[in-house]
C-alpha cells in the first residue's frame, strides 16, 4: 500500500548539519514532476545518516475529470 524510499544523508565537513529530503515522482503524460514526500534530517558533523520516506499509493493518483474522482496513474513510473 505505500512505497518506500531510502538514501543516505552525510555531513562533509567538521560541523553539524540538516537537510530535508524530498521525493518526486513522475508520472505518465505530460504532468510535470511532482513532490510526493519529504523529511528533515539532521546529521551530526562527519556522520552519516540514513532516511527512509513513506509514499502512499494514494499520493500517486491522478484527477479523472469524467468521473470526478481520483484514480491510479496507468504505465510506468519514474
Amino acid at each position: 500500500e505505500a512505497i518506500e524510499v531510502s538514501v543516505n544523508v552525510r555531513t562533509g565537513g567538521a560541523r553539524p548539519g540538516s537537510d530535508v529530503v524530498q521525493v518526486y515522482v513522475e508520472l505518465p503524460g505530460d504532468a510535470p514532476p511532482r513532490l510526493v514526500g519529504f523529511a528533515r534530517v539532521e546529521v551530526a558533523a562527519g556522520e552519516e545518516r540514513r532516511v527512509t520516506i513513506t509514499v502512499p499509493h494514494d499520493r500517486l493518483a491522478v484527477r479523472d475529470a469524467t468521473a470526478h474522482s481520483w484514480v491510479p496513474p496507468i504505465g510506468a513510473h519514474v
